[in-house]
């Protein structure tokens, strides 16, 4: 069974929060058998605050597909051991405390996170995991490892502090191994000086077949300077990578942008 609840008020004076919707009035014998729920434009959370969460874990023991769109959320957690799809576009967190969204699904084969979303946290692995896609912040609280088993991962407008571990650049093995990922999108992100992002994956993701950089920022300084303070690491050749598979790169940049670190990234 699936069920799909769309509010197309916009808020006034009149209404200024969007209607509550809660799993209260709904028996459980409907509840039980739900496997697909859209929600969009609606309140979720705020007059028993852990009530949508509580259902989600408790109520909905089939739910698979879990869609929700430019909704008020007062939640905190998405815990359910059934979940496979999960998408949250354009919402919005409430709470003041809600600065964190913890993710409970160890079955979840999608994840997709778009429109301003909270920083996400994954509080298991996801072993089934096969695509992912997220926008800056979801990415902030360490979810990075926990995408190590997807094949096609999209990350867009993330730095390179969101990316790399504090340690990372003094421990390179700490940044995750993606040894299903096939296909890479990073979309308006951050590569870090030297392209160090860009090298990590490269290094750590052995079937990488497909690859697209685009309008992403390269942080190393111009050409000439570089030139001219290269350390004994930039003079060496590039080095050689995992990733053997690798058939296509797609790049996308702006004409004024310098791309040539490139080179040695590859």
């Amino acid at each position: 069974m699936a069920v799909a609840i769309r509010c197309d008020a916009a808020s006034s004076l009149l209404f200024p929060k969007r209607p509550e919707f809660s799993f209260a009035h709904y028996p459980r014998a409907c509840t039980s058998r739900l496997r697909a729920l859209q929600l969009h434009r609606v309140t979720l959370g705020l007059g028993t605050w852990s009530d949508f969460a509580d259902a989600i874990a408790s109520d909905l023991p089939v739910l698979e597909d879990l869609r929700l769109e430019a909704c008020d959320c007062y939640f905190t957690r998405i815990a359910s051991t059934s979940l496979q799809n999960l998408a949250i576009y354009n919402c919005t967190a409430r709470d003041q405390s809600v600065n964190v969204l913890a993710i409970v699904a160890p079955r979840l084969a999608s994840l997709r996170t778009h429109g301003n979303p909270p920083p996400v946290a994954s509080e298991c692995e996801m072993p089934c995991l096969l695509a992912a896609s997220l926008e800056h912040p979801a990415g902030f609280a360490g979810l990075l490892s926990y995408l190590r088993h997807a094949r096609n991962l999209s990350l867009y407008g993330f730095g390179t502090t969101a990316l790399l571990d504090a340690d990372d650049a003094e421990e390179p093995g700490r940044f995750p191994e993606f040894r299903n990922l096939s296909a890479l999108v990073l979309d308006e992100c951050d590569v870090g000086v030297d392209c160090q992002v860009l090298r990590r994956f490269l290094r750590n993701s052995p079937g990488l077949e497909t690859l697209a950089l685009r309008y992403c920022s390269f942080t190393g300084g111009s050409r000439r300077r570089k030139r001219k303070a290269r350390s004994f690491d930039d003079r060496r050749a590039p080095t050689s990578y995992a990733c053997r598979n690798l058939k296509s790169v797609e790049l996308e940049y702006h004409d004024d942008q310098d791309v040539y670190e490139l080179d040695d990234a590859f």
